[in-house]
Protein backbone atom coordinates (compact mmCIF):
# COMPACT_ATOMS: atom_id res chain seq x y z
CA UNK A 1 0.00 0.00 0.00
CA UNK A 2 0.71 3.67 -0.87
CA UNK A 3 -0.38 6.61 1.13
CA UNK A 4 0.19 9.95 0.24
CA UNK A 5 -1.07 13.25 1.37
CA UNK A 6 -2.51 16.18 -0.38
CA UNK A 7 -2.38 19.30 1.83
CA UNK A 8 -2.76 23.25 1.58
CA UNK A 9 -4.89 25.91 2.79
CA UNK A 10 -8.61 25.51 1.91
CA UNK A 11 -8.50 26.89 -1.87
CA UNK A 12 -5.29 25.52 -2.76
CA UNK A 13 -6.29 22.56 -4.88
CA UNK A 14 -6.34 19.86 -3.10
CA UNK A 15 -9.36 18.06 -3.97
CA UNK A 16 -8.75 18.75 -7.73
CA UNK A 17 -5.87 17.70 -8.01
CA UNK A 18 -6.49 14.21 -5.73
CA UNK A 19 -9.12 13.81 -8.11
CA UNK A 20 -7.16 14.09 -10.73
CA UNK A 21 -4.85 11.30 -9.45
CA UNK A 22 -7.11 8.60 -8.94
CA UNK A 23 -7.13 6.04 -11.45
CA UNK A 24 -7.20 2.41 -11.76
CA UNK A 25 -7.32 1.24 -7.93
CA UNK A 26 -6.26 4.74 -6.66
CA UNK A 27 -8.62 5.85 -3.84
CA UNK A 28 -9.34 9.22 -2.75
CA UNK A 29 -9.96 9.95 1.25
CA UNK A 30 -11.27 13.69 2.09
CA UNK A 31 -11.09 14.03 5.98
CA UNK A 32 -13.79 15.86 6.51
CA UNK A 33 -16.12 13.33 4.67
CA UNK A 34 -14.42 10.65 6.26
CA UNK A 35 -14.61 12.16 9.38
CA UNK A 36 -18.54 12.97 9.66
CA UNK A 37 -18.71 9.22 7.83
CA UNK A 38 -17.11 7.65 10.72
CA UNK A 39 -18.34 9.70 13.97
CA UNK A 40 -15.33 12.01 14.13
CA UNK A 41 -17.25 15.48 14.19
CA UNK A 42 -17.35 16.81 18.00
CA UNK A 43 -19.29 20.24 17.15
CA UNK A 44 -20.36 22.43 14.41
CA UNK A 45 -18.76 26.14 14.35
CA UNK A 46 -21.12 28.44 13.65
CA UNK A 47 -19.29 31.49 12.93
CA UNK A 48 -17.02 29.46 10.99
CA UNK A 49 -19.52 27.26 9.32
CA UNK A 50 -17.23 24.01 9.73
CA UNK A 51 -17.31 21.00 11.30
CA UNK A 52 -15.33 20.43 14.54
CA UNK A 53 -13.18 17.76 14.30
CA UNK A 54 -11.68 15.07 16.82
CA UNK A 55 -8.21 14.95 15.62
CA UNK A 56 -7.40 11.76 17.79
CA UNK A 57 -10.43 10.03 17.08
CA UNK A 58 -9.73 10.62 12.96
CA UNK A 59 -6.12 9.23 13.43
CA UNK A 60 -7.75 6.39 15.07
CA UNK A 61 -10.34 5.33 12.71
CA UNK A 62 -8.03 6.10 9.71
CA UNK A 63 -5.63 3.57 11.52
CA UNK A 64 -8.28 1.10 11.17
CA UNK A 65 -9.53 1.65 7.92
CA UNK A 66 -6.09 1.83 6.40
CA UNK A 67 -5.18 -1.70 8.29
CA UNK A 68 -5.08 -4.61 5.07
CA UNK A 69 -5.04 -2.45 2.52
CA UNK A 70 -3.09 -2.68 -0.60
CA UNK A 71 -4.22 -0.16 -3.04
CA UNK A 72 -2.91 3.58 -3.76
CA UNK A 73 -4.46 6.03 -1.06
CA UNK A 74 -4.32 9.58 -1.29
CA UNK A 75 -5.58 11.19 1.40
CA UNK A 76 -6.77 15.48 0.84
CA UNK A 77 -7.03 17.64 3.26
CA UNK A 78 -5.59 20.60 5.48
CA UNK A 79 -5.67 18.36 8.30
CA UNK A 80 -3.06 15.92 6.40
CA UNK A 81 -1.19 15.12 10.25
CA UNK A 82 -3.97 13.27 10.93
CA UNK A 83 -2.79 10.89 8.74
CA UNK A 84 -1.65 7.67 11.30
CA UNK A 85 2.33 8.31 10.53
CA UNK A 86 3.19 4.71 10.24
CA UNK A 87 0.61 4.42 6.98
CA UNK A 88 2.39 7.77 5.07
CA UNK A 89 4.69 7.30 2.54
CA UNK A 90 4.91 11.52 1.24
CA UNK A 91 2.84 14.95 2.19
CA UNK A 92 2.86 17.20 -0.37
CA UNK A 93 2.03 20.87 0.71
CA UNK A 94 0.63 22.44 -2.16
CA UNK A 95 0.90 26.40 -1.50
CA UNK A 96 -1.43 28.90 -3.24
CA UNK A 97 -0.64 33.01 -3.95
CA UNK A 98 -2.28 35.17 -1.73
CA UNK A 99 -4.33 36.85 -4.42
CA UNK A 100 -5.40 33.30 -5.92
CA UNK A 101 -6.77 32.61 -2.65
CA UNK A 102 -8.67 35.34 -1.62
CA UNK A 103 -10.28 34.97 -4.92
CA UNK A 104 -11.23 31.09 -4.36
CA UNK A 105 -12.74 31.55 -0.91
CA UNK A 106 -14.79 34.79 -1.73
CA UNK A 107 -16.07 32.62 -4.70
CA UNK A 108 -17.03 29.69 -1.57
CA UNK A 109 -18.79 33.06 0.18
CA UNK A 110 -16.51 32.30 3.01
CA UNK A 111 -16.82 35.38 5.78
CA UNK A 112 -14.51 37.82 6.05
CA UNK A 113 -12.98 36.41 9.27
CA UNK A 114 -12.90 33.17 7.81
CA UNK A 115 -10.74 34.58 4.84
CA UNK A 116 -8.60 36.10 6.81
CA UNK A 117 -7.81 33.42 9.11
CA UNK A 118 -7.30 31.13 6.18
CA UNK A 119 -5.01 34.29 4.88
CA UNK A 120 -2.73 34.29 7.79
CA UNK A 121 -2.51 30.47 8.09
CA UNK A 122 -1.43 30.23 4.05
CA UNK A 123 0.96 33.34 5.75
CA UNK A 124 2.50 31.15 8.33
CA UNK A 125 2.34 27.94 6.80
CA UNK A 126 0.59 26.45 9.04
CA UNK A 127 -0.18 23.07 6.62
CA UNK A 128 3.91 22.99 6.15
CA UNK A 129 4.56 23.49 9.87
CA UNK A 130 2.14 20.89 11.21
CA UNK A 131 3.06 18.17 8.52
CA UNK A 132 6.54 18.47 9.13
CA UNK A 133 6.12 18.19 12.85
CA UNK A 134 3.76 15.27 11.85
CA UNK A 135 6.26 13.70 9.68
CA UNK A 136 9.47 14.84 9.32
CA UNK A 137 10.97 16.89 6.59
CA UNK A 138 12.33 13.71 4.29
CA UNK A 139 8.66 12.87 3.65
CA UNK A 140 7.22 16.64 3.52
CA UNK A 141 7.45 18.00 -0.09
CA UNK A 142 6.75 21.80 -0.89
CA UNK A 143 4.60 22.69 -4.02
CA UNK A 144 5.29 26.17 -5.14
CA UNK A 145 2.18 27.76 -7.04
CA UNK A 146 2.28 26.20 -10.23
CA UNK A 147 0.22 25.16 -13.21
CA UNK A 148 -2.35 21.67 -12.26
CA UNK A 149 -0.60 19.83 -15.45
CA UNK A 150 2.72 20.38 -13.46
CA UNK A 151 1.56 19.67 -9.86
CA UNK A 152 -0.51 16.47 -11.09
CA UNK A 153 2.49 14.99 -13.37
CA UNK A 154 4.74 15.74 -10.18
CA UNK A 155 2.94 13.56 -7.78
CA UNK A 156 1.85 11.12 -10.71
CA UNK A 157 5.48 10.61 -11.28
CA UNK A 158 5.71 9.51 -7.63
CA UNK A 159 3.20 7.82 -7.73
CA UNK A 160 4.43 5.31 -10.73
CA UNK A 161 7.63 4.64 -9.54
CA UNK A 162 6.44 3.69 -6.12
CA UNK A 163 3.59 1.30 -7.64
CA UNK A 164 5.79 0.23 -10.36
CA UNK A 165 8.08 -0.82 -7.25
CA UNK A 166 5.86 -2.96 -5.83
Amino acid sequence: MTVIAISGTPGSGKTTIANLLKKGDREVINIGEFARQNGCVSNYDEMNRCNVIDGDLVIEKLREYLKGKTHTIIVESHLADLVPEEYLDRCYILEVRISDLLERLKEREYSEKKIADNKLSELMRDCYMYSLDAFGEERVEVIKPSPIEEIVRRIEDYLEQVERGK
